[in-house]
């Protein structure tokens, strides 16, 4: 609270008459702030639960087209092309089944291995990240 006075000529010819001036409170403002970043955050997820699911629709049609392809050429490097690449997509259903799932609990962004935060810049880049960027460097060693 700060006394601030004025010049405002009354007539009771008193002179300058003083009035309060309340600074906006920062309690309300942090308030607002994170009632705004809890909006941006969940716009955000929004956001990543949506590109996550278009992700999953394309990887579970390329498992379905993978493994409707029978056609045996007899050619054991196609083989183990297909093969990998089944692999891999099941891989990537799981990433994002397990991603999605961490958004539907509450969990999304936290280090699995460790109490901190993925960095955002981090799950911009891969969104279905279940550890922060050192936790993921010892996990790869």
């Amino acid at each position: 609270m700060v006394l601030l006075t004025a010049s405002v000529s009354t007539n009771s010819g008193l002179g300058p008459r003083p009035f309060l001036f309340f600074p906006p409170n920062p309690l309300e403002r942090q308030t607002k702030s994170v009632d705004h970043r809890r909006a941006l955050d969940q716009s955000w997820l929004a956001d990543v639960r949506a590109s996550l699911a278009d992700d999953f629709a394309i990887q579970t049609a390329r498992l379905r087209e993978l493994t409707e392809l029978n056609a045996d050429t007899g050619d054991p490097g196609e083989a183990h092309t297909r093969d990998a690449l089944l692999v891999a997509t099941r891989q990537n259903i799981e990433q994002i089944t397990g991603a999605l799932s961490r958004i539907s609990d509450g969990t999304y962004g936290a280090c699995q291995k460790c109490p901190e935060r993925i960095a955002a810049e981090w799950l911009a880049v891969l969104p279905h990240a279940r550890f922060c960027v050192p936790c993921q460097g010892k996990q790869n060693r």
